[in-house]
């Protein structure tokens, strides 16, 4: 009989895609303390990066559609692609389409982002 506090595959599926769509709010959000959160690992560089974009965008909306995800143990990657959607200071609309790479990593109870690509 399973342990209850296993977490199956699809448990760990779940919790990574709400990782990542709070990793899509922070966008929406500016909100770097959220960002902090879910990606603890981050450098001060790069917060800072985040930080000059957020103050030079009215808005930022980040659409992220998962196509893989892959749980290893306490590790996981997931793929999609991506869509950076901006609007400048000044109210033009920037639409950036790419793919994406997240590495995750399961600390405690909780599944955060350690590199994105």
């Amino acid at each position: 009989m399973p342990v209850p506090s296993e977490k199956t595959p699809s448990d760990a599926t779940a919790q990574i895609r709400e990782t990542l769509q709070l990793y899509a709010r922070v966008f929406e959000a500016k909100d770097l303390a959220l960002l902090q959160r879910v990606r603890p690992s981050i450098k001060p560089e790069e917060l800072a990066r985040y930080r000059g974009v957020f103050d030079r965008t009215r808005s930022y909306k980040l659409n992220l559609r998962v196509d893989t995800i892959k749980v290893s143990g306490n590790e996981a990657v997931a793929k999609g692609r991506r869509e950076d959607v901006i609007v400048t200071a000044n109210g033009d609309e920037i639409r950036k389409p790419g793919e994406f790479q997240f590495r995750l990593t399961l600390a405690g109870n909780r599944w955060t982002i350690d590199t994105v690509r």
